[in-house]
């Protein structure tokens, strides 16, 4: 059984991409734990679907997993800022064009109320879905993409909604397009620029900074 266990561990890589929430059973069974409250085979549960006259193909999904990575981000950041005595407060976004499904869109969101987690969005379709979604006051709705007329008249609604919006300008064009769109007495977006650090870090990222 042992030998049986370690194969199918290594075939299916779980230690790779289990990240904890997901491991084999002694019996062979791919075990989910959404929490650390709960764990259950999934066996278990298709066949407890099965018993109540649902058909496969189904979709298992666990909302839990979502919110324990959305607090271990955030609480990893928190952790951090005390240790190097930072003085500004961390506030994450969620870029939506990873999974647009709503329950997953508003469960990040729901977890990540108490941090200030929000949602960064790349087209006009995803800003008019952002909008009519509930974040907590403080986060923050960065607008990347390309900043067409219409574009930034959404971004302009949103910061009328009372949105703390942030238009990340990509070039002086866009700023200028930006700031010229405004309206007398109208509530501005924050503006936001993209940025080459020059110091170069290492990993899988380090060709980001550095002298080009």
């Amino acid at each position: 059984m042992k030998t049986h266990l370690s194969e199918n561990l290594k075939t299916y890589g779980i230690e790779n991409w289990g990240a904890g929430y997901f491991e084999v059973s002694d019996e062979g069974n791919l075990v989910v734990s959404p929490d650390n409250h709960r764990t259950v085979e999934v066996m278990r549960i298709v066949e407890d679907l099965n018993k109540r006259g649902v058909t496969s193909p189904v979709v298992l999904r666990f909302p839990q997993i979502l919110a324990a990575q959305v607090r271990k981000l955030n609480e990893c950041f928190r952790n951090s800022i005390s240790e190097f005595g930072y003085t500004k407060p961390y506030r994450g976004v969620y870029p939506i064009k990873v999974n647009q499904r709503k329950e997953v869109v508003e469960e990040i969101l729901r977890a990540g109320q108490r941090y200030g987690f929000g949602i960064e969005v790349g087209s006009k379709p995803e800003l008019m879905g952002a909008l009519s979604l509930e974040q907590s006051p403080e986060s923050l709705l960065v607008l990347n993409g390309i900043k067409d007329e219409s574009y930034v008249a959404y971004a302009y609604l949103a910061a009328q909604m009372g949105r703390n919006v942030v238009v990340v300008c990509e070039s002086l064009h866009e700023l200028f397009h930006v700031v010229r769109m405004r309206k007398k007495d109208e509530p501005m977006p924050l503006l936001g620029f993209r940025v080459r650090l020059n110091a170069r870090g290492s990993g899988k990222w380090q060709e980001s900074g550095g002298a080009t």
